[in-house]
């Protein structure tokens, strides 16, 4: 009986010490996705500068914005020298007498730090906020195109100081667009290596099935500009639209 009742009390030590190492994982992996979700998170700073950070944020908002809909409109690019020029912009040639020029996800998430980094500096207006003296540093944008999804991380370091006290406000501005560029850039890859194939013609049928609405837009004998639009592309509301230029 005491031989039994020593392998009973094993047992249930045995039983206990299973459980407290599952609890100990399902803890850390709790406490690590906790962190993950954070990461991203707008930077906290005290409450007597919160509504400087609050109207960075959404400047940084807006001008992530604008990039994203004129690097759609403009072929992938803020400027080229291989742009088809319109009255009120330049597109892109995705092809050019030839050659596949098309820009990659890579040069277009650069494209999209170069508009924030040169543009945010002036959505910000000192006069907002009289009762500080700020100075600002450079601002740093580093863009990662996803599915559906452009993620943005952007800081604008900058010290405000009023009276005999000075905040510090290198923070991060996490901006995440809901905008599908991966996609209608994907399918103009794909028109684009189509051409390449045959410059003077393209099948209708293949344009018909590609996943998003294409029109073409004849502007001279030599140029087309291409127009890949998603309906609900941006922010899930409105038409995103991919525009590049063709010259043959």
């Amino acid at each position: 009986m005491k031989k039994r009742g020593q392998v009973a009390l094993f047992v249930i030590l045995a039983i206990l010490l299973v459980a407290l190492i599952l609890i100990l994982f399902l803890a850390r992996d709790q406490i690590s996705n906790s962190f993950s979700s954070d990461t991203r998170r707008i930077g906290s700073v005290s409450q007597q500068v919160v509504h400087i950070r609050d109207y960075t944020y959404s400047c940084a908002e807006t001008v992530s914005k604008e990039a994203i809909q004129l690097i759609g409109l403009q072929g992938g690019v803020i400027s080229s020298e291989y742009a088809y020029p319109t009255e009120t912009s330049l597109i892109s040639y995705g092809y050019y007498k030839g050659k596949e020029r098309l820009p990659s996800l890579n040069i277009i998430e650069k494209e999209i730090d170069l508009y924030i980094e040169t543009f945010l500096p002036y959505c910000f207006s000192e006069d907002e906020f009289s009762d500080f003296e700020i100075k600002r540093d450079k601002v740093d944008s580093e863009t990662t195109i996803k599915e559906d999804l452009v993620v943005i991380d952007i800081r604008y370091p900058m010290v405000a100081s009023k009276t005999d006290v000075t905040f510090d406000l290198n923070v991060l501005y996490p901006v995440d667009v809901d905008v599908n560029l991966h996609g209608t850039h994907k399918t103009a890859d794909e028109i684009v290596k189509k051409i390449s194939r045959n410059p003077n013609f393209i099948e209708l049928s293949f344009l018909t099935d590609l996943e998003y609405d294409v029109t073409i837009l004849q502007k001279t004998d030599e140029v087309y500009v291409y127009s890949v639009t998603d309906q609900q592309g941006f922010e899930r509301e409105e038409p995103y639209t991919f525009m590049f230029a063709v010259i043959l």
